[in-house]
C-alpha cells in the first residue's frame, strides 16, 4: 500500500512536467481597439500577435467593410498596460512579420492612393509608410530571398502580383508567373492574387489565386529570376475560412515547413504533403517555434463553448504532438503569442458578432 501511495504522490509531483490534459485559468487583458469599433464588431478581431522588445502587438481591422484607420495597440508585458503605438491608413492589419530585421506589416488594403500598395516598418517605436509598390492595391505578404525583397500582391487584370526589390525596398519591379511553358497573362482573370510566400528547404514558393468564374489555387517556385508552375493546391490542400487570410500562419521547423488552413499541414518538398490531426483539435489556428518546440494553437466547438488548446512537439513528428494545456471560452482564437511561460491569445469570430471579439487573454502555462 505504502508503495501505492508512493508512486501516486510521485505521479502528482510530476504532472506539471508533462503537460497532460491540465485545465488552466486565465486572465482577460481587455480589447485593445474597443474604443475605434462598436461592441462585437469583426473588425476588432484579433488577426495576429506579434512579440518585439517587450511589447506583444496586435493587428486588427477589416479590409472588407473598411475599418481603417486601424489603431495599432501594444500591451506592454512588464508594466502590463495597453500602449497606442500609432495608427497606419489602411483597412487591416492582417500579419506582422520581420523584414531585415525590422518589424513590418503588409498593407491589406491601403485607404490612400491605389496606384501605389503600402508597407509599413517599426523605426524607433513609430510606424513608417513605405509606398513603393506600383500598382499594389492589396499587399498579402511580405519575404526576403537572396537578398531581395519579394511583395505579394492583389491586382488588376493584365498586372503581376508578385514584385521585387533589389535595393531595400526603394524600387520594385514585376516577376513574372509561368505555366505550360508560356508567361501567365493574368489579363484573362478577374481575381489576381499572391496571398502567401513560402520559404521550404532553401527556396521561395508562392501560392497564386486567380480566375473568373472558378478561381485556382496554384503553386509557384521562384527559379531563373520567375514563378513556375509547381502545383494546383486545390487538390491536395483543403482550406478552411478561419480569418482573413487563406494561410492563418506557417514556420519551418526540423527541415519542414508547417503551415495551417483551419487544418495542419507539413511538407519537405511542397509537392507532397501530410496532414497532422492532432488530439482534441477541430481547427489549428495558429503555429509558434519557441525553444526547441513547435506549439499549435487548436480548438473544438461544443454548443456555445470553445475548447481551446495548446499542444507541442520537439520533432515535429505526427505522433508526437502532446497536448501542453487547455481553456474554455466563448469564442475561437485566431493568433497566439508566447513569452517564457505566459501565452498570448487573441480572440475572435469572422463569422458573427461577439462581444468578446477582440479580447486579449493571458495564461500561465506552469
Amino acid at each position: 500500500m505504502k508503495k501505492i501511495l508512493f508512486v501516486f504522490l510521485i505521479c502528482i509531483l510530476l504532472l506539471p512536467l508533462f503537460g497532460c490534459n491540465r485545465e488552466k485559468e486565465y486572465i482577460e487583458l481587455g480589447i485593445p481597439s474597443s474604443d475605434q469599433y462598436e461592441k462585437g464588431n469583426r473588425a476588432l478581431c484579433a488577426w495576429d500577435l506579434f512579440l518585439y522588445d517587450g511589447k506583444l502587438y496586435v493587428g486588427a481591422g477589416d479590409y472588407d467593410k473598411n475599418a481603417g484607420p486601424i489603431q495599432i495597440w501594444a500591451y506592454d508585458t512588464d508594466a502590463h498596460l495597453w500602449l497606442n503605438s500609432g495608427t497606419v491608413p489602411d483597412e487591416e492589419v492582417s500579419k506582422f512579420l520581420l523584414l531585415n530585421g525590422i518589424p513590418a506589416i503588409p498593407g491589406t488594403d491601403p485607404k490612400g492612393d491605389w496606384s501605389h500598395g503600402n508597407y509599413y516598418l517599426l523605426t524607433d517605436g513609430v510606424w513608417e509608410i513605405c509606398s513603393q509598390v506600383e500598382n499594389g492595391i492589396h499587399m498579402f505578404d511580405l519575404t526576403e530571398y537572396e537578398g531581395a525583397i519579394f511583395a505579394g500582391l492583389g491586382v488588376l487584370p493584365g498586372k503581376s502580383p508578385v514584385v521585387r526589390s533589389t535595393d531595400g525596398g526603394e524600387s520594385f519591379s514585376p516577376v513574372s508567373l509561368y505555366k505550360d511553358g508560356a508567361t501567365l497573362d493574368t489579363s484573362a482573370y478577374e481575381t489576381v492574387r499572391v496571398y502567401d510566400f513560402f520559404l521550404c528547404d532553401g527556396k521561395l514558393y508562392a501560392l497564386f489565386i486567380y480566375g473568373t468564374d472558378t478561381v485556382l489555387f496554384d503553386l509557384f517556385r521562384y527559379e531563373d529570376g520567375g514563378f513556375h508552375y509547381l502545383c494546383d493546391w486545390t487538390t491536395e490542400i483543403a482550406m478552411l475560412k478561419i480569418s482573413s487570410k487563406v494561410v492563418n500562419a506557417k514556420v519551418e521547423f526540423k527541415d519542414k515547413l508547417f503551415f495551417t488552413t483551419g487544418l495542419l499541414y507539413a511538407t519537405e518538398d511542397m509537392q507532397s504533403f501530410e496532414r497532422i490531426q492532432l488530439e482534441n483539435a477541430t481547427v489549428v489556428y495558429d503555429l509558434l517555434v519557441d525553444g526547441g518546440r513547435i506549439y499549435t494553437l487548436s480548438a473544438t466547438k461544443s454548443e456555445d463553448t470553445y475548447r481551446i488548446s495548446v499542444s507541442s512537439s520537439k520533432t515535429g513528428d505526427t505522433e508526437d504532438f502532446r497536448e501542453e494545456f487547455y481553456f474554455f471560452y466563448s469564442v475561437p482564437p485566431i493568433s497566439f503569442e508566447k513569452d517564457g511561460n505566459t501565452f498570448y491569445f487573441g480572440m475572435g469570430s469572422i463569422g458573427e458578432a461577439n462581444d468578446k471579439n477582440g479580447m486579449i487573454l493571458s495564461v500561465k502555462s506552469r
